[in-house]
Order: C-alpha cells, then structure tokens, then sequence
C-alpha cells in the first residue's frame, strides 16, 4: 500500500511540475481540435444549405477530422519529443540530479513515473480533444456508431505513434547529457535507419548497373527502417479521405499497424530503463553519459556523412576515375569528426589534437565505397532462387502499352502510369521464364552505354519474394531472336497481358463510344448495344490471349477499336484495342456491326506527306515530288527544320499513292523498335485537308530520301 500511494505521489509532484506543459499542448489541441472543427463544419454546412454537398459528404467529413493530416503528425511529433526532454531534463543539471537520487526511491520507479506521465498527458489530452470534438459533432446531428468506432481506433493508433517517437526521445536522453545534444541525438535516432537508407540507394545508384532508381528509394518508408518512418507508413495505411465512404475500419490491420508501433517502442523503453540505471550521476551536463559509446556513435554518424561528403563532391567532376569520390570523402570525414569532437568535448581545441579516429573514419568510409564500386556483394549477378519467390512482375520498355490505367480509389479517380501498375499489380507465378531473361541480362552487362542506347532495349524485373521483400533489377538485352523468345514466354502468360493490356481495364457497362481508327482522318463511330460491347470485349481477350510476342511484332494491325470509358461531366478515359489480321472472330463481329474494316483512308483527305529521314542518305534514290522549289518554303512555314538531304514534302496524289499502303500509324504501334518491318529510317507526317496532322511508320521497301 505505501509502495502504490509512493507511486501515486511521485506521479502527482512530477504532473505539478509539468503543468505549464500540460497547459501548451492542451492550448495547441485546442486549437488544432475543436475550434478548427467547429469552423469547417459550419462551412460544410453551409456549403449543404446552399445545395453544394449532401448530408453523407458532411458525415464523411465529420468521419475523416478524426482520422489523421500532416498536421497532427507534426504536433506529435513535436509534443513526443518535448514531453520526453521536459520530462527528463532533471538528467542535464548535477543539481536535480542529485536532489532526485536522494530521495530513498528506486530509480527504477523514478523512471516509471516520469516516463509514464509523459503518455498519461499526451493520451488524456488527446481523449479530451476527441470527446469535445465528438460533443460539437452530435450538437450539429453529424455523429454515428460508426464514427465513433473509427474515432477510437485512430486514437489508438495515434497514441501508438505517440509513445514509439517519445521512447526514442527518452533513449536520447538516457544517452546524452544537455539538452542541445539530446535535441540533436533525438532526430538522429528518429531518422538514423532512413538516412543510411538514402545514403545506400545513393551509392546502389552511383554503381551498380542493374539498379532500379523508383525501387531504391521506395522503400526508404518501411516500418523497419526508422521510427519515423514507421510512424508516417502507418498513418499513411490509415488516413480517411473526406470523399472516402464511411465504414468501420479493418480490426485486424488496425492491431497490426498498433503492433508494429508499440514493439518497438516497448524495446526501446526498457532500453532506456536499463540505461537509467547504469547511468552516473556525474554525466550531467556532458555531451554523452556513457564513455562506451563515444566512440560508436562518432563512427555511426561520421561514415555516413563522410560518404555523403565525397558523393557530393564527386557530382561537380566528370573524372569518371571517381578520384574526387574518395578525395571529397576523407575530406568529409575529417570535417565532420571536428565537429563531433567540438560537440563532444564543448571545447574546439580539442578537435585538433592528433587521434587515430579521423583516418580510421577515413579508411572505413573508402572501404564501404569500394564495396560498392566492385560489387563485393554481388548486387550486380544477383538471381534469385525460384523456389523463394512468391511472384514476379516484367517492365519491358517499348513493350508495355502506355495507357491510363485508373481506380475509384476512396471517392477520386487515381491513375497509374504503366511501370507504376506493373510494380504493383503484376503476379508471374512462372519465375523460370522471368529468371532466363535476367540471366541474360547478367550476361550483357559489359556492354557500353553507347550500344545499350542503340542496340538494346530495358527490362525490369520485379521479384517479389515469400519473406514478403520486394527485389527489382534492371537489365539491358539485345534486340535479337533468341531474345525474343525468351520475352515471348512471358508475354504469352495471362498475367501479363492482364497488366500490360488495355481491353482489361474496359468496364463494359460504362463504355460511352466505340470508334473504328485506321489510322487515317477521323475514326468511324461504331454503334452498338451494351450486348454487342460485352460479347466484342470477351471476343477480343479471347484471341489476344491465343496472341505470342513473336506473332505480334511481325504482323501489324489493321485498326484499333477505341472504347471510350466513362463521359466528359465526371471521368473519362479511351483505351485502343489493336486487331490484328489474326483476329478473325473479332472482325467478323466488327463486320456484323456494320464496320468496313478494308477501308483505310481517301486520297482526297490528304494534302501532303512530309517525310524526315534520321540519317543522311546521299547515294540513294529520290522520288519525284512537284514544286521542288517551293520544298524549304513549305519546311519553313511549317516550323520544319529544314534539310534537302534528309527532308522532303510529297504533293502529287500518285506519288502519295505509292507511299500511302505502307503507312501505319504510329498511334496504332505501342512496341515499334520490337518490328522487323518497320523501315526505321523515316518519320513520316501526313497532313490532311482538314487541318489535322499524324505521325506514320513505313513498313515497305522503297528508298524514300
């Protein structure tokens, strides 16, 4: 009993000395909580009076003030930190300090109580917020059971935050001995994990060839890296948008997301317990309580800052020797142990006096970087064995139809360029195909940068491994047939095409238009039935599915079928859907639907046809064109940059006649460096009467320019 009333005192003096804080933070909750709330339900409000919104808009909004902004980050951040050095502080006088370690208590329960306090105020405060909140909300008729329930689960969350960020702040203290290298060793260990996490995707980026820049620093926010990190991706996972419809939030995910918060900051907490009272009472007012870990902490920091140092520094040459990398990094890390020192020992002449530390800073740093510059690790011949990877996603550049691809995510349209999707969505359950072309990939990688540009196309690799880690690698691979076949294995694969290919995106009960595009003037408009779009859509995927690379890149499409998904008021987006001469069944239905696949374009739609060529072709022949003189003037009016040599205009309908056969649309190709037929010599524009302007492919043999 007199052990509990102790406690119960202890914590009611510690509060009392508190109270100017506890005033603070209740003022900025105050501010931030209900009285910010107040003033935008009003306006949500009078935003429905005037028709603006609905009632179920003013209860999502209602549902999303609980949930989390920026802002309330920042304030826990700020008030975490504060309440752990505030509650502490004691440890940076020799005063305090030895008033507290007088009284006849265990430090152990002295800790307790200032470290529990900190919680209890942050928590109550914040329950206050939310209750007063919650008051206003059912004053206006705006609350339910579900808000409630959302409102005591973000709470949760938040409070998790709360005492991840305040433990690390406490273990700052415990290591430090004032309050400026405690500030300082507070953000270090927040954001220690994040920053070498940058500095390796850095040197990954500088060096190693297969590297993947968006793979690098995507994960530079997983749990485990730092607690801040964790923090900002747990709260990231549980936002409520004020567009999103009200639902109770997932309880699983919740105590998850809790559980990933409060482990660590649990571990964190007895750390700093045992900390407490291993710590002399002498460090007070030093830089670092503890001896041991001067010298520890001096190399954690300074490495990776020395690093930085010579990475920066090496960015303003061009010395491909990297000699300015190592000059900038030993230079760095001199630089930055003079400063840690002048922190350390409050006194800058004792930077100077001659130590070992600063060229053991040095040649460590060198050694790390050589690492990376040799690939000691084998990042570069990286595989993986198949056995471990749950599934695997292929970018290939020039191959991947680039289209919107869009999901209704929380109330807003949201849209995913292609790697992005591709990153995200794509699950080859087939490693072994996806493994051959890295393996190839692995073999190329001597190969300059000047026949990578020219010679090669890109492939990305994604291998998403059981452990639940996300591997990616980049490769260069020649464009020849034995290639080919490696890529027609996966393109072949369902989940492939399901990422990669448009006519899976198309919701057939919102498609507002089909169009017939050939390429040429204006497509023809298809009419239909939303019978016929869903029997022409299965159609379709049936025989794209029967469709391989190699059959793809040496035949090339009649037409495409634009489907126009959505309308123009709210949200809308028209995806191209190639057909082939292959594609039997599907021409057959356009036919039925009254589409004239044979008809391509009318001479008497064209004005001219301008054609560029990319290099100077001097020995071959030229066609006849009229008004030769007239050629440059035309060029000239036409913003063209004009050579005789490798540009020309075509106005005679014969001579466009000759050329016009093998014209295919650009539009209509999406993997054009992958066609053996592709004269990949020309750019052809072709202007027509009505103004409009196209860019052409040439598949035939004549010699153009």
């Amino acid at each position: 009993m007199t052990s509990k009333n102790l406690f119960f005192k202890l914590s009611l003096e510690n509060l009392k000395r508190r109270l100017w804080t506890i005033v603070l933070i209740a003022i900025s909750f105050f501010v931030t909580g209900p009285l910010a709330f107040v003033m935008q339900l009003q306006n949500w409000i009078y935003e429905l009076a005037r028709g603006n919104n609905t009632r179920e808009q003013v209860l999502m909004f209602v549902n999303s003030y609980f949930s989390f902004n920026s802002m309330m980050l920042i304030i826990l951040v700020i008030c975490a930190v504060f309440l752990a050095i505030h509650g502490f502080g004691y440890l940076f006088s020799k005063k305090e300090v030895d008033l507290y370690h007088s009284i006849p208590v265990k430090r152990s329960k002295l800790f307790a109580v200032n470290y529990l306090n900190g919680v209890l105020i942050y928590s109550f405060i914040l329950i206050i917020k939310n209750l007063l909140c919650s008051i206003i909300a059912v004053g206006y008729g705006y609350y339910s059971t579900t808000i409630l329930i959302n409102m005591l689960v973000s709470m949760l969350i938040e409070i998790s935050g709360f005492v991840l960020i305040y433990s690390t702040a406490v273990l700052a203290v415990m290591l430090t001995g004032n309050f400026v290298v405690a500030l300082l060793g507070t953000g270090v260990l927040m954001s220690y994990g994040s920053i070498i996490y940058f500095i390796w995707a850095m040197f990954a980026e500088k060096f190693f060839k297969t590297s993947v820049y968006t793979s690098l620093y995507d994960s530079w926010g997983d749990s485990l890296v730092s607690p801040i990190a964790a923090v900002i991706n747990v709260i990231a996972r549980n936002v409520i948008s004020y567009s999103q419809p009200i639902e109770v939030c997932n309880a699983a995910t919740a105590l998850k997301d809790m559980a990933i918060l409060l482990i660590p900051a649990i571990v964190i907490a007895l750390l700093s317990l045992f900390l407490y009272n291993k710590r002399p009472s002498e460090a007070s007012s030093k830089a670092i309580a503890f001896k041991v870990t001067k010298k520890p902490l001096e190399l954690l920091i300074c490495i990776p800052l020395s690093m930085c140092g010579g990475l920066f520094l090496s960015e303003f040459s061009y010395n491909e020797q990297n000699i300015w990398l190592y000059l900038g990094t030993v230079i760095s890390g001199l630089l930055v142990y003079l400063v840690m020192e002048t922190i350390y020992e409050f006194d800058i002449k004792a930077a100077f006096k001659l130590k070992i530390m600063p060229l053991l800073i040095s040649v460590i740093s060198c050694i790390v970087i050589l690492t990376f510059e040799f690939d000691v690790f084998g990042y570069d011949t990286y595989l993986p064995n198949p056995d471990n990877v749950e599934y695997s996603g292929v970018i290939i550049s020039g191959l991947d139809e680039n289209f919107e691809r869009y999901s209704d995510n929380d109330g807003k349209i949201m849209y995913y360029g292609t790697d992005e999707y591709i990153r995200e969505n794509m699950e080859i359950t087939n490693t072994e195909s996806v493994v051959n072309i890295a393996k190839t990939g692995i073999e190329s990688l001597n190969t300059s940068e000047n026949e990578i540009s020219y010679n090669r196309f890109n492939v990305e690799i994604y291998y998403r491994m059981k452990s639940g880690k996300t591997i990616a690698r980049s490769y260069w691979i020649d464009f020849c047939e034995e290639n080919y076949n490696l890529i027609n294995e996966v393109y072949k694969l369902d989940e492939y095409k399901k990422c990669t290919s448009p006519v899976y995106f198309v919701d057939t009960d919102s498609v507002s238009s089909l169009e017939w595009d050939t390429g040429f003037i204006y497509p023809d408009e298809i009419k239909f039935t939303k019978e016929q779009v869903k029997d022409l859509i299965e159609i379709y995927k049936e025989e794209l599915n029967g469709l391989d690379f190699n059959k793809a890149r040496n035949a090339l499409p009649l037409g495409a079928i634009n489907v126009v998904v959505g309308n123009r008021e709210t949200f809308e987006t028209t995806y191209s859907l190639r057909v082939y001469s292959s594609f039997e069944n599907t021409i057959k239905y356009l036919e039925r639907m009254g589409v004239d696949i044979k008809k391509r374009y009318d001479i008497n739609d064209i004005e001219r046809i301008v054609i560029e060529s990319y290099s100077d072709y001097n020995d071959m022949d030229v066609l006849e064109i009229n008004a030769e003189e007239a050629v440059e003037e035309e060029f000239i009016k036409e913003g063209i940059d004009y050579r005789e040599d490798t540009s020309k205009i075509i106005t005679d309908k014969e001579e466009m006649e000759k050329i016009l056969p093998d014209l295919v649309c650009d539009e209509l190709l999406y993997y054009k460096p992958f066609y053996d037929c592709i004269n990949q010599k020309y750019c052809i524009t072709v202007s027509f009467t009505d103004g409009n302007m196209r860019q052409y492919c040439y598949t035939g043999n004549l010699t153009l320019i």
